[in-house]
Formats: C-alpha cells, sequence, structure tokens
C-alpha cells in the first residue's frame, strides 16, 4: 500500500498538517508582538 493509503501515513499527515499550523499561528503571533514592541520603541518621546 502506498503511504497515503496506509492510516499510519494519514495519521502522520494529520498530525503535521495539525503542526504547521500550531506553529505558523505562533509565529504570526510573535511577529505580531514584536511589530507593537518596535512601534512603542520608536514613538517614545527622544
Amino acid at each position: 500500500t502506498s503511504f497515503f493509503n496506509n492510516p499510519d501515513g494519514l495519521c502522520a499527515l494529520n498530525f503535521l498538517e495539525d503542526a504547521l499550523v500550531d506553529i505558523q499561528q505562533a509565529e504570526l503571533n510573535l511577529q505580531r508582538t514584536w511589530t507593537t514592541a518596535v512601534d512603542l520603541i520608536v514613538s517614545l518621546p527622544t
């Protein structure tokens, strides 16, 4: 059987998909945090 017809293969694919979504979301959140921090620093009166 091929990887895609194998239940273990499909389980691994589902796991990878979920993990990638989580990683992507974490990166977006991190990016947003950095942007906010930079905006605060830039807008501080000198």
